[in-house]
């Protein structure tokens, strides 16, 4: 049987964001920070920390699945609402 070789660490760095192409984007605003004036941003506020905790990996892909389905028809009445 061959020995593999073992692979050293990469010496590659990432792009810096100096060398990138894309701007930079807007700080974030946390989602804590955001004032609930009605039932509207009630519901944002509770989808926004749903989101945080999915990113932080609290969810299966199957209950991922369902919370965002979930968010995608909230907002999609939210901006039927809006429109009206």
């Amino acid at each position: 049987m061959a020995a593999v070789p073992s692979s050293s660490p990469s010496t590659e760095q990432p792009p810096s964001p100096a060398n990138s192409t894309e701007p930079p984007l807007p700080p974030k605003k946390k989602v804590s920070d955001i004032v609930v004036t009605d039932a509207n941003v009630a519901i944002n506020v509770l989808a926004g920390f749903v989101t945080l905790a999915q990113q932080r990996g609290c969810y299966n892909i199957e209950e991922s699945a369902k919370i965002w389905e979930a968010i995608c028809m909230l907002e999609k009445a939210s901006k039927e609402v809006k429109n009206d």
